[in-house]
């Protein structure tokens, strides 16, 4: 590859230094093995999953994506735990985003105590009020 005509433009380029991970984990099954590992390994909370078009039509990018939120809702299930642990007694979820990945159910059976879910209390509260009239 020719860089003929960007000489200039690299000149004036921002210096940017990667520092890569000298591990490569090549083998069938890699992806659904190790990502979430290496990315928890690699102390990564927010992840950048970078590909192109091919990659992302044959559903790998989604692979990915999906095996690096399951790692996360292992992360929350595990910090929430670690509440119970210091004494709390009710979860009360914050985030609707938790009650569209469903993580109220995780804590529940993982818990054994009360886990209020923000979507489900105001619908419970929403169906309350209209009966009341």
């Amino acid at each position: 590859m020719s860089l003929k005509g960007f000489e200039t433009r690299l000149a004036t380029a921002r210096v940017a230094l990667f520092d890569q991970p000298k591990r490569i984990i090549f083998a069938t099954g890699a992806v659904e093995q190790f990502v979430g590992s290496e990315a928890k390994r690699l102390g990564g909370k927010r992840v950048l999953v970078d590909t192109d078009k091919g990659v992302r039509k044959a559903g790998m990018a989604d692979t990915v994506i999906d095996l690096l939120k399951k790692e996360k809702r292992a992360l929350l299930v595990s910090s929430a735990r670690d509440l119970k642990n210091r004494g709390v007694e009710v979860v009360l979820l914050a985030c609707t985003g938790y009650a569209t990945i469903g993580l109220a159910q995780d804590l529940k059976r993982s818990l054994d105590i009360p886990i209020v879910d923000p979507v489900l209390a105001s619908a419970a509260a929403t169906r309350y009020a209209t009966s009341l009239s």
